[in-house]
């Protein structure tokens, strides 16, 4: 992941959330983007990525909303 200014870190522009997600998975990260795409913190985003995993970490559900 790319980070157009230096201040921020990888992990300003997720968060996870750990526990029964609605596609049955045991955890949830989100990925911010901006309105160019750009990797952003979670309050400047324009748009989110969405991915549930299972308890071996495989990807049971994946969304991406604008």
């Amino acid at each position: 992941m790319m980070l157009e200014s230096p201040k921020l870190k990888p992990e300003d522009c997720c968060r996870e959330v750990v526990g029964e997600t609605p596609h049955g998975g045991v955890r949830m990260v989100g990925y911010f983007f901006d309105s160019n795409g750009k990797p952003c913190r979670e309050n400047d985003a324009k748009s989110v990525q969405i991915i549930e995993y299972d308890e071996s970490n495989n990807v049971v559900f994946t969304m991406i909303s604008h």
